[in-house]
């Protein structure tokens, strides 16, 4: 009987067995009909086990542990796995018959039955591991159950006949409690077992996932002479054909880099021959598409004690992607170092804490350049980037980046900052906040010096009001031009008949009005000639002067012109070159420049006349807006030391008619007529000044490659009226303008044939062209101008003096000049005098040709 109760307990590893096949199972993972089923199965096959080497007492009472089996049946499969262990239990003790068999089946029931009413006494935590709970209530059930079966057994007299009966009932309880807690401990020990089991399925699956698709493989070398065991994953590694299993190590060797190939032999002897050794090695090889990849093997030395054989198990991995993208990283990490270094500004990192930078994390080595504070500095102390900014810089910084660290919105501001050095910048800040949820805020951050920005902006808006400026003084100067222009013609027509009416009587008091008349008239010539040089359409001679000359003359007789406590220097370059001006305009604008210095200085001062050679290259004219030709110049310059001029009168000082001086006592036209004199010239004006310590004014002229004239002075020589009679063809369109000029002429007896335009000159100098002078206006109606008129006359007399009248000398080049250097220019109004003097010279010129 011992024996049997020995194998029977024995036997119950055998369900601890078929629960595990069961549990580990990943069908019967979770509980399912088909899972109870399955329980229900292996708890018989374990039933059929223990029913094996049961003890069989006389009257058939069967001596077994299938109690705790029964019990845990129903518990653990349910109804389905009840009826299914019941099952084969009732079978085998139908089998085995006998006078207890009611009583063994009543037993058998029981137990099924007890297991259905433990699960809903003790429910299941985590199916299918049982909770302590079970046991107790199962070994109080089965108690309960023997109890009760033994009491039947004894009123129906079916105990088994034995001399001990008090020690069967005592064997029978002791085997089912024992076999309820074996029972118990086996599924338990079962679900555990099972749990790792699947979790290592799971693991091993997650492995195999990622070696299939991570380009890994394991190999073995030294089970078998030179060949790797190798599995699918290192065949796929080195794009091999065939199947998991031996591969020639020749092979492998032959598909190694050149250059790696001896160190992975060396690296593979001293693991064989047990030296220390790293354990991973990474190197270069050639898959069978002729691609060459990285690889890193990771291996391990296996010694069998018993033979002293070695064998080397390793784990092989593609790192070519790897491997890329740290090129590719550290390409990046180049790329951004270079662009940190080159760009011109500074790449910033902090952490922001409560409002205020708490660290700062990065900057660029730039943060010297423009803060001039060392890298290593700023990273050890931040508020070294704000000491000794202004406060406005200071609060704009913060307040910007900390509105960013609430909106979420990008900063973008524009600071002015000062370096150590104090030198005073521009910078941009392009920042980006990231919140990083523990009450902080990371600012990235990119600082651009924009100073040249900055100071091209200023540049631009310089040269922008240069620009309007200079198209405003156009825009005065065209419509100065042209009032002067037309004002010459009513001067003209004044002017000429005041002049006729003087011969024509010898009244001394109308005469004394004529002569008035006259005054004004000259008066009114002088101003349109001073507008007209504004306007840059005064008539020019310009020829080669040594402006060193020039200011010695001017020295001379700024003597006579300044009171002696005003100090007269030169400053004369030795080698100056000529320059090309008209002489009496120069004189002109010297003169004006030199009394304005003289009420500058206010009578005790420096005045200063300075010559010089000067290239102007096209970065200074850009500089300065000027719409000037680079090349050699020569400048004159005439300084004081007066109070200077302040920034209003400054911008309009060129403007005609604008003057800071007392009424009466300047037109405001002198320095309008320097500036279009020397514009005219093709040079420029440039005034510096400064309050309280004077002002130069420097005036550039074109360099001649001509040798200067003797005598920049011009002069005139009155020529006697003709004493013969000559005949006059006179083109001018303006009626008045050309009766005046018929009696001019006419009175001085000449013969003069008029007409109103350049056609028709033509056409009455085709008709009849015994003509010994031609007189014409240069802009009239009609299809020929006074230029073009001349062109057409001289085709067929080419030695016709002739003299051309204007209102201004820029008409000259209006439609082609057609000029000769000995041809009479007049400008508008001419004086009588004037006039005739110029039509005697040039019949003088025709009578006694060269």
């Amino acid at each position: 009987m011992l024996t049997s109760i020995v194998h029977s307990l024995i036997s119950l590893i055998l369900a601890a067995t078929l629960l595990y096949l069961v549990f580990s199972t990943a069908r019967y993972s979770n509980q399912s009909r088909q899972t109870d089923i399955a329980l229900g199965f292996a708890f018989g096959i374990v039933i059929m086990a223990l029913s094996v080497n049961a003890h069989v007492f006389t009257g058939g009472a069967m001596l077994s542990s299938i109690s705790g089996i029964l019990i845990f049946s129903g518990y653990l499969g349910r109804i389905p796995g009840a009826l299914i262990a019941l099952s084969v239990a009732l079978a085998i003790r139908i089998w085995v018959g006998g006078d207890m068999l009611p009583i063994g089946v009543l037993s058998l029931t029981c137990n099924a039955l007890a297991g259905l009413v433990l699960r809903k006494l003790v429910p299941f935590k985590a199916w299918p591991a049982p909770p302590k709970a079970a046991l107790s209530y199962g070994i109080g059930a089965y108690l309960l159950i023997q109890t009760s079966v033994v009491t039947i057994a004894n009123l129906a007299g079916t105990t088994p006949q034995t001399d001990a009966p008090l020690r069967v009932v005592f064997t029978f309880t002791a085997v089912g409690c024992l076999s309820v807690v074996l029972v118990w401990f086996a599924i338990s020990q079962s679900v555990e077992l099972a749990k790792i089991s699947r979790d290592n399925a799971r693991l091993l699956k997650r492995m195999q996932h990622v070696m299939d698709h991570n380009n890994m493989g394991t190999f073995i070398f030294g089970d078998v002479p030179n060949q790797l065991i190798v599995d699918q994953g290192f065949l796929d590694l080195y794009g091999l054909a065939g199947s998991p299993g031996p591969l020639p190590m020749q092979t492998v060797l032959d598909m190694l880099h050149p250059e790696d190939r001896d160190e992975v032999i060396k690296r593979i002897g001293k693991a064989i021959d047990g030296e220390t050794d790293s354990n991973t090695h990474d190197f270069r090889f050639y898959r069978a598409d002729g691609s060459l990849r990285d690889a890193r093997v990771v291996r391990a030395v296996e010694v069998d004690e018993a033979t002293g054989e070695v064998r080397i198990v390793g784990f092989q991995s593609d790192l070519t992607d790897f491997r890329d993208a740290q090129r590719e990283r550290n390409e990046a990490e180049h790329r951004i170092s270079v662009i940190a270094e080159n760009i011109p500004g500074v790449i910033y990192q902090a952490i922001w804490e409560n409002g205020a930078p708490r660290e700062v994390t990065y900057i660029s080595q730039k943060c010297v350049d423009i803060f001039g504070v060392s890298h290593s500095a700023i990273m050890a102390d931040n508020s070294l980037l704000r000491k000794g900014q202004d406060e406005s810089t200071v609060i704009l910084t913060r307040d910007s980046i900390n509105h960013g660290i609430k909106t979420g919105e990008p900063v973008h501001v524009r600071l002015p900052i000062n370096a150590r050095d104090g030198t005073r910048r521009w910078v941009e800040l392009h920042a980006k906040t990231t919140d990083l949820g523990d009450g902080t805020d990371r600012v990235d951050a990119v600082i651009v010096d924009i100073s040249a920005e900055v100071a091209a902006l200023e540049k631009a808006q310089n040269q922008e009001d240069l620009a309007h400026r200079s198209q405003r003084l156009e825009a005065i100067g065209q419509l100065t031009g042209g009032v002067a222009h037309d004002f010459n013609n009513i001067l003209a027509v004044i002017m000429g008949n005041l002049e006729l009416l003087r011969d024509e009587t010898d009244n001394p008091d109308q005469r004394s009005m004529i002569d008035a008349g006259l005054e004004a008239s000259h008066r009114g010539a002088e101003l349109t000639r001073s507008m007209l040089a504004f306007a840059r359409r005064a008539r020019l001679t310009p020829e080669p002067l040594d402006l060193n000359v020039v200011a010695l003359h001017a020295k001379n007789w700024m003597r006579r012109a300044l009171p002696e406590s005003v100090q007269i220097e030169t400053s004369l370059l030795a080698g100056l070159w000529p320059a090309k001006a008209d002489a009496a305009s120069l004189e002109s604008a010297l003169l004006n420049l030199i009394l304005n210095a003289r009420d500058a200085v206010d009578g005790h001062g420096k005045v200063t006349i300075e010559t010089a050679n000067v290239r102007i290259d096209q970065a200074y004219v850009d500089s300065r807006n000027e719409p000037l030709e680079p090349g050699r110049y020569v400048m004159l310059a005439v300084s004081d030391t007066g109070s200077g001029i302040g920034g209003d009168t400054l911008e309009h000082m060129f403007e005609p008619f604008f003057t800071t001086k007392a009424p009466g006592s300047g037109s405001g036209l002198g320095l309008s007529m320097v500036l279009g004199f020397v514009k005219q010239s093709g040079g420029t004006v440039q005034v510096y000044t400064e309050l309280g310590q004077g002002t130069t004014f420097k005036l550039y002229f074109p360099a001649s490659d001509e040798a200067p004239t003797a005598d920049f002075h011009l002069s005139r020589t009155d020529s006697e009226p003709a004493t013969q009679t000559s005949r006059i063809l006179l083109a001018e369109d303006e009626n008045a303008v050309r009766r005046m000029l018929i009696a001019t002429l006419e009175s001085a007896g000449y013969d003069v044939v008029a007409v109103g335009s350049g056609d028709a000159a033509l056409a009455q100098f085709k008709q009849d062209p015994n003509f010994d002078l031609l007189v014409t206006d240069i802009v009239m109606p009609g299809e020929l101008q006074g230029t073009n008129l001349a062109r057409a006359i001289r085709e067929t007399h080419p030695n016709l003096p002739m003299i051309f009248m204007s209102g201004y000398a820029a008409e000259a080049t209006v439609h082609g000049n057609g000029l000769r250097p000995e041809d009479i220019r007049l400008m508008k109004p001419v004086p009588r005098g004037d006039l005739l003097n110029a039509v005697a010279q040039a019949l003088k010129t025709e009578n006694d040709p060269k």
